[in-house]
C-alpha cells in the first residue's frame, strides 16, 4: 500500500474515531437533559496540519457549558435554584468540598439540610 494511501486512510480512521467521541457527549448530554443541575458539555475539535503528528483532526477536550439552566417550581420548599452565576457548597464524604448547581435538597434523619446524594 502506497504511503498517500495509508496516510489518506488513517486520516479517514482518525476523523471517524473522533466524530464517535462527540457522538458520546451528544448521547450524555440527551441522556441527562432532565436531570436536575446538570451542565452539558461540548466537543472542541482541532485541525492537525504539521507533517509532525498525524493529520486529519482530533479532539483535545470537552468543554462544560456553564450557562443558566431552566427553572421550575418543585412544590418543594427546601428546592433552590441559582441564577446568574455561584454553586452550592456540600461537604463530600471525605470530608472536601464539593461544588453543585442542583437545588434539590431534603432534610436527613437528623434533620440537617443535604442535597440529592445525601451531602449535607
Amino acid at each position: 500500500m502506497s504511503s498517500s494511501l495509508f496516510s489518506t486512510l488513517n486520516i479517514s480512521r482518525q476523523d471517524m474515531l473522533t466524530r464517535l467521541l462527540d457522538l458520546d457527549v451528544v448521547g450524555d448530554n440527551l441522556a441527562n437533559v432532565n436531570t436536575a443541575g446538570f451542565k452539558a458539555s461540548r466537543t472542541n475539535f482541532q485541525e492537525l496540519l504539521a507533517k509532525a503528528q498525524k493529520e486529519g483532526i482530533y479532539l483535545p477536550g470537552t468543554q462544560a457549558l456553564m450557562g443558566q439552566g431552566s427553572i421550575r417550581s418543585s412544590g418543594n420548599s427546601l428546592d433552590w435554584a441559582i441564577e446568574g452565576e455561584g454553586f452550592f457548597q456540600v461537604r463530600l464524604p471525605d470530608g472536601r468540598t464539593g461544588y453543585t448547581r442542583d437545588g434539590q435538597f431534603n432534610l436527613d434523619g437528623t434533620l440537617r439540610l443535604v442535597n440529592a446524594s445525601g451531602y449535607p
